[in-house]
């Protein structure tokens, strides 16, 4: 993992936290576009975890 993917995997934990879940899916997208495994797989996991928030925030319970 490069300094620019620590950064990005960074500025997501803190979209995050924020509630920002809309941004952090996009930036860990980003991550996920470029990535292979077993990365690969990770961002995936971090990304439907964002999704999920995401729709669960907006009142969507089955999309979550």
């Amino acid at each position: 993992m490069g300094d620019c993917d620590l950064e990005a995997l960074q500025r997501a934990v803190e979209q995050f936290n924020r509630g920002e879940f809309y941004a952090c899916h996009d930036t860990l997208e980003a991550l996920w576009m470029e990535a292979v495994d077993p990365e690969r797989r990770f961002y995936q996991g971090l990304l439907q975890t964002a999704v999920a928030y995401y729709h669960l925030q907006n009142g969507n319970r089955r999309g979550c």
